[in-house]
């Protein structure tokens, strides 16, 4: 990518690469996780979706930000429904995430414009497939996101579409 910091120390664990080290993890006093996904840009990196380290997040989100304990309270995924309401009544919507009240709404029937829609996740949907592409070319990749075309190695742009069998051509 444009800007990019060059290649990172990877190494193989059981069924993986990991980074040698992250110092940013360093300073919340974190391990490396044994999954997830980085990105690493020219003002600095993102873990899983979440600036790191957690000051950067903290700084970015200002009023919205969500610690990680809040967090971890809502990514349980063995909640009842008894909890579920306990812990809505009992969280202030400060303590939400950007956008949930948006998916509440979504599930109770309302509009189904929320930051999960469709549109939003087609943009990450093609850099998660050009990633795909670039490592099973072993090269970089530049996309042209107007003719959705694969500008620098011409030869790559199969590699975005699939032959369906018979019968099962969309």
């Amino acid at each position: 990518a444009k800007g990019s910091r060059g290649p990172v120390d990877l190494h193989w664990y059981d069924g993986g690469m990991l980074p040698s080290s992250i110092p940013e993890l360093d300073e919340d006093d974190l391990t490396i996780p044994s999954t997830g996904t980085m990105y690493v840009g020219d003002k600095g990196k993102i873990l899983d979706g979440r600036l790191i380290p957690e000051s950067r997040m903290r700084s970015y989100m200002g009023s919205e930000y969500t610690g990680p304990a809040a967090r971890q309270m809502m990514n349980m995924s063995s909640i009842t429904k008894e909890m579920m309401n306990t812990m809505a009544v009992n969280m202030t919507q400060a303590a939400l995430p950007p956008g949930f009240d948006k998916f509440i709404e979504a599930c109770r029937g309302g509009s189904k414009n929320t930051p999960g829609s469709f549109q939003s996740a087609e943009p990450l949907s093609t850099m998660i497939n050009l990633a795909n592409v670039a490592v099973r070319a072993g090269t970089r990749v530049v996309f042209d996101p107007v003719t959705r075309q694969i500008s620098n190695k011409p030869e790559l742009n199969k590699l975005l579409v699939r032959e369906y069998r018979k019968g099962w051509e969309l």
